[in-house]
Formats: C-alpha cells, sequence, structure tokens
C-alpha cells in the first residue's frame, strides 16, 4: 500500500512452508522494504529482482529492520506470498472515451464498478485490456526491460486524429509511436477495436487493421468488438448500437482482410466478435477460424470453444444414454438474450436422452436496456423479474 511521498510499505500475506524465506525466519505481516536495496512496486517487480542466484532482502519485522543475504538458484522462488499483484495502486484511466461503458452506468451501484482501471501489469497478469495513454518513457523502459509479454491494447484506432476524439485524449493519437517501439523490442500484443458506428468503421476500420498488421508478428492479433450501449448513456452526441444488419457487412469486410493476411503470414490476423455472428444469424466457425482463440476471453471464439466442449459433453452422455436412468428430469437454464441463442440447439440435443427435458429461459436485460444481451451483464433484479413472472405463469 502507499503512503505518501512516494514510499511504498509491502506487507507480506504468506510465507511458503519450507521456502528459503521460511527457513530464513521470514513471517507473514512482516515488510519488504527494498530487494537489491531498490523498492519494489508490484510482484512483476519483486519476481525480476529476485531471480537472481545472490539477492539482498531488506526487512521489517516487530524485531526491527534486518537484511538478509540469500544464494540459490536462478529463478528459484523465494517463497514470499501477496495478496495484491500491486503494491504501489492501480493506475487509474485517463481518457475520456465516448463510449466508456462505465460511463453509462446508473449511480447508486457499489462503488468497485465505476472503478476505471487502464495499467498496463494487469494486461500482462490478467489479459486486461489497456490503452496506453497514461505511459511514461519509465514505463516504457520498464516494459521492454521486463519483456512484460503479451500486452492487450484497447487501439480503436490508429488514426491520430480519430483515437484522440474517441478517447477525448491527445496523447491517445501517439499509439502507433507506441507499439513500433515495443513491436522493436520483441513485446507480442493482441490488439482490439471497439466498433462504433460512424466514427472508425468503414475506411477507417480498414486503415487501422493494416497499420496494425505491419507490425506483424509483434502484433499478433486484432479483433473487432461491437461497442455496448445501455440506455443510460448520456452523451452529447449519441450512437446506436451495431444493428443486425450492420453486423453482415462487418463480418464480410474482416473476411475480406483476412484473406490477405492468410497468404502474407499464413494467419488470419483480424478476428470479428461472437456478437457479430449472433446479430448477423451467422453460424460460428469452425475452431481452425481462431487459430490459438488469442481473444477467447473478450468474446471471439469463446462461443465455438463452448458448443464444441459441450458437443463432446452430450456425446458421451448419449453414448451412455442405456447406461443412464432419468425420472423425468427437466432441468430450467437461464441466460441472456445471447447467451440463449448458444444455448438453444445444444439443449434439444440434450433433450433426446430419454427422461431428460432441457428448457432455455432467456432475460432480456431491463436493468441496462435490451441492447445489452450479453449472460454476463445479466442482473440479479432481471432474474428476481422472471422468476415472478415464472411463478405467475407468463413464462
Amino acid at each position: 500500500m502507499q503512503p505518501g511521498r512516494g514510499l511504498t510499505i509491502v506487507t507480506i500475506d504468506e510465507v511458503q512452508p519450507g521456502s528459503i524465506a521460511d527457513r530464513h525466519g521470514i513471517h507473514a505481516g512482516n515488510i519488504l522494504e527494498a530487494v537489491n536495496d531498490r523498492p519494489v512496486r508490484d510482484v512483476l517487480e519483486y519476481r525480476f529482482l529476485t531471480a537472481d542466484e545472490d539477492v539482498l532482502l531488506s526487512i521489517v519485522s516487530p524485531s526491527g529492520p534486518r537484511k538478509i543475504s540469500i544464494h540459490k538458484q536462478y529463478g528459484e522462488d523465494i517463497g514470499l506470498v501477496f495478496r495484491d499483484p500491486l503494491f504501489d495502486g492501480i493506475r487509474r484511466c485517463r481518457n475520456r472515451c465516448i463510449f466508456c461503458f462505465v460511463d453509462q452506468l446508473p449511480g447508486g451501484m457499489r462503488e468497485s464498478l465505476y472503478l476505471k482501471d487502464d495499467d498496463y501489469r494487469l494486461s500482462f497478469l490478467q489479459g486486461n485490456f489497456v490503452t496506453l495513454t497514461n505511459l511514461s518513457r519509465e514505463d516504457l523502459d520498464r516494459i521492454k526491460e521486463m519483456r512484460l509479454s503479451p500486452l492487450y491494447i484497447s487501439v480503436h484506432s490508429t488514426s491520430p486524429e480519430t483515437r484522440a476524439a474517441m478517447m477525448q485524449n491527445r496523447r491517445a493519437g501517439d499509439i502507433m509511436y507506441i507499439l513500433r517501439e515495443l513491436a522493436d523490442a520483441g513485446i507480442e500484443m493482441h490488439t482490439q477495436v471497439v466498433l462504433c458506428k460512424g466514427v472508425n468503421d468503414g475506411n477507417l476500420l480498414r486503415k487501422t487493421v493494416m497499420d496494425l498488421s505491419a507490425l506483424w508478428p509483434q502484433v499478433r492479433s486484432c479483433g473487432i468488438v461491437p461497442v455496448g450501449v445501455t440506455k443510460y448513456q448520456r452523451y452529447a452526441r449519441p450512437f446506436a448500437p451495431i444493428s443486425p444488419s450492420d453486423a453482415g457487412p462487418v463480418i464480410d469486410d474482416i473476411d475480406d482482410m483476412a484473406k490477405g493476411f492468410v497468404k502474407r503470414f499464413n494467419s488470419r490476423f483480424v478476428f470479428a466478435a461472437d456478437e457479430f455472428y449472433l446479430l448477423a444469424g451467422r453460424p460460428f466457425p469452425g475452431r481452425r477460424y481462431y487459430e490459438g482463440f488469442w481473444q477467447k476471453e473478450n468474446g471471439i471464439g469463446i462461443a465455438r470453444d463452448f458448443i464444441d466442449s459441450f458437443r463432446r459433453y452430450v456425446r458421451g452422455m448419449e453414448r451412455r444414454a442405456g447406461d443412464i436412468s432419468f425420472k423425468k428430469r427437466r432441468v430450467s437454464v437461464i441466460t441472456g438474450v445471447s447467451g440463449a441463442r448458444v444455448l438453444m440447439h445444444e439443449a434439444a440435443r440434450l433433450s433426446g436422452i430419454p427422461g431428460l427435458e432441457v428448457r432455455i429461459h432467456p432475460i432480456a436485460n431491463d436493468f441496462f436496456g435490451h441492447s445489452v444481451t450479453v449472460s454476463g451483464l445479466v442482473t440479479g433484479g432481471d432474474i428476481i423479474r422472471f422468476l415472478h413472472e415464472a411463478r405467475r405463469g407468463t413464462h
């Protein structure tokens, strides 16, 4: 935690039994003041500095400060455990993006939902997408020195004017300079474009994808995802969500660009989010389309991966159907509108097993608005509403 004046107090939350730290008498609750006489700002710096064979720990315990000299094998873990990987706090977002989902939330929700993080360290540790607009020269050098790779980067547009306008941040226009520097250092990156109709689509989208492809293979993928729009948006220039009639042409444009990349790189490079296929009413591509499933957590390929896994499970149940006895068991699954579209066909196969009936119930999102259809944003209030309506026989 950060008490001020640039000092960071790092509390050791746990010491692994039998570890090097345990053998040197370090205990949970002790303070890690420095490693090799350098303060540590996060778990990344701790791992980087403690990787060497010779390590000097500055520890503060109830009995006072002491220095512990350790000799070990290169890369051997010392055994200290920290609950929070960021000792100096989360880097906050400095942008005011015109499509920001957090800014489209209503008031009165829990405080953590309004936190806008934009921390490159969480990009490396957890796969969070970051804009890189708050990077200092020291941050860039640190990424390169520690080889923090891969990183996940929200680009949205490589046009300096368009990106700066979308993020309402003049520094946003420098993105290609930063990406080139990271690429030259061998940092792998996965990028995304949040597609906003009439803002960064059409020819601007094609320019963005082509600019990013020039940094292949360090820029490994480019995911295109539709903007999320809630009923609470309060922008001076409101924009509409991507419609079903928009989705098909977007998929076609992405596929057209991908054909050229397959010839050049033996990779599609650019991928459309699952939501485009749901909107357009098109089947999801096969597994080969998604290659390494680089952006599954970004909603690109997660439906295909689920369907394939689910079908393997169902085939196993079908093979054992004679050995399984269901006494007319009925299973109800509640999910978002998009989730229901994915599950409907698969549930029908399960219902073919004697004695088993599976029903899928899509829940319209009254809380955020009906344009928000993903299952992860269905609220408890909407689930309760649905259950009350089901009890009354509405569903």
